[in-house]
């Protein structure tokens, strides 16, 4: 399923992340996570995940301009090629289809490279995702940072879909709570 090549970078990755956190770690740091998220977490979640989706819109819409000059004619191309198989025999058929396929994975994974890449410089830029759910994160946690630009990266390269999946999660989580603060919920999803 993935290139040997692929397998490689990832556990590159991985040992460089494990190397990082041995040699820098502090041992004195202890995050308890229980007095680290803010009072009312679920609304928070609401929050951000409702900020990430709106951004997460914008990207798609530009992940697709970009998409559709890249590979535009030649998934146009693919499609006739399959319209114009479709009295042909079965390899032709075949061929087509996997011509049409072998240019989807393209833009898909154009898209997913480009939006991760994306969603780390927006995410650089001051859109975070766990820094809406804690109190006050602690300055001297060293991880705490580069993790919330990955995760932020990765959900925003996920998409809009993903994203409007868990807002849906916590609004359904906090209509079982008191009517205030689902009012919260809903005037904080239609300012946002």
């Amino acid at each position: 399923m993935f290139k040997s090549a692929t397998w490689l970078l990832s556990a590159a990755y991985l040992l460089v992340i494990a190397v990082f956190i041995l040699i820098v770690r502090d041992p004195s740091h202890n995050l308890h996570p229980a007095e680290a998220y803010k009072d009312n977490v679920i609304l928070a979640a609401v929050g951000v995940a409702t900020a990430l989706f709106v951004v997460a819109i914008f990207l798609e819409r530009s992940l697709a301009v970009m998409n559709a000059l890249l590979f535009g004619d030649e998934l146009r191309d693919a499609h006739l090629a399959r319209v114009d198989s479709a009295s042909a025999d079965a390899e032709t058929k075949a061929t087509a289809d996997a011509r049409v396929a072998a240019a989807m994975s393209k833009k898909e994974r154009m898209r997913l490279l480009v939006g991760f890449i994306a969603g780390l410089l927006i995410s650089a830029g001051g859109i975070r995702t766990l820094g809406g759910l804690v109190a006050a994160p602690n300055p001297t946690d060293w991880l705490f940072e580069p993790m919330d630009v990955l995760l932020t990266a990765g959900l925003l390269a996920g998409g809009s879909n993903g994203l409007a999946y868990l807002i849906q999660v916590f609004s359904d989580r906090l209509a079982d709570r008191a009517p205030s603060e689902q009012s919260q919920v809903n005037a904080l999803v239609v300012t946002t």
